[in-house]
């Protein structure tokens, strides 16, 4: 972060209590350790984080007490931690946050989930196990089942008209797609019954309650997350191809898992952040900050989510059907 431009903003609430230095925000609350200089000197520095004010100008102000790379370093780290922003001012439209927030996608994507043993194993498809493939399918089923929990909180949004009606329009869309994947179990030999007794993975059912979180109270960045969920690529999903070259799944339930991924490709799922963004005219600097800095905590649930499934369905001694 270049402070010499910039005029950082403190985004927290600063205390001292027990000869300790908190920060408190919306969501979580940090214990400052190791710093440069004592608590209470670091609170007067810290307080003076107003909008207004470059590096150059704090440090002037506070040179006696702190030297300027402890500042930096300490600003850096904060920043980090969403505990301070930027403060540029620069407005920019929902179109320009997404293709931002893309970038950073691509970029932890491939960082994180794409380097899981899950997509080496991808392309030997008839090397996986059975129990994989219904995995997946059963976790996804959780997943999308749940849709109404992350999708329903966002529907009010009140910051565009246009987005507003393009949610309720993806609702709509979404509203049973998990009972094509009941369908498609069917076909191997499982009852709804049988699969809506299951208990989903802690991993996706922290991935619900994440996005969840996200849709009640940064609906913007759930928008962006939307993406990812509903399918990233234009294409027929990696994981349904290799079922179908596997030739260890009925043709049935590879027809009907198939055509729920023709059907995400139809109703142009994948560009689903962008459609609802664009509604947005204008987000503010902060907003875009934040949507950015959360993307690798939501790219890490998603990498976990495909983690655990992997590593629990494909180890066979495993029951496919998770009960109580």
């Amino acid at each position: 972060m270049n402070y010499e431009k910039h005029r950082p903003l403190l985004n927290c609430v600063l205390s001292v209590q027990d000869d300790n230095l908190l920060a408190k925000t919306a969501f979580d609350e940090f214990k400052f350790q190791d710093l440069p200089v004592d608590n209470h000197s670091a609170y007067q520095i810290l307080s003076d984080l107003n909008g207004t004010m470059t590096l150059s100008e704090l440090f002037g102000k506070w040179q006696s007490k702190i030297d300027k790379e402890d500042l930096v370093l300490l600003l850096v780290a904060m920043q980090e931690s969403g505990l301070i922003l930027k403060n540029n001012a620069v407005y920019i439209s929902g179109k320009e946050c997404m293709l931002k927030i893309e970038d950073e996608q691509h970029a932890w994507l491939h960082t994180l989930l794409y380097q899981n043993p899950l997509w080496s194993a991808l392309s030997q498809p008839s090397n996986i196990s059975k129990n994989f493939y219904l995995g997946i399918a059963i976790e996804t089923y959780h997943l999308l089942s749940n849709g109404v929990v992350f999708d329903s909180p966002a529907l009010p949004f009140y910051g565009a008209e246009k987005t507003r009606k393009e949610m309720s329009e993806v609702f709509c869309e979404e509203n049973g797609h998990g009972e094509i994947f009941l369908s498609a179990l069917a076909a191997e030999g499982f009852s709804k019954k049988n699969i809506k007794s299951t208990v989903p993975l802690a991993e996706t059912k922290g991935l619900i309650n994440a996005l969840a979180f996200w849709s009640a109270n940064d609906p913007l960045f759930f928008f962006s997350c939307m993406e990812i969920i509903e399918g990233k690529d234009n294409e027929v999903d990696t994981v349904v191809l290799a079922m179908e070259a596997s030739g260890k799944m009925s043709p049935e339930f590879v027809r009907k898992i198939k055509a729920h991924s023709l059907l995400n490709i139809e109703e142009a799922h994948a560009s689903f952040g962008r459609r609802l963004l664009s509604g947005i005219e204008v987000i503010n600097p902060y907003d875009a900050e934040r949507a950015i800095r959360q993307t690798k905590l939501f790219v890490e649930l998603y990498h976990a989510f495909y983690l655990a499934v992997w590593n629990y369905y494909s180890d066979e001694s495993n029951p496919v059907l998770r009960t109580i």
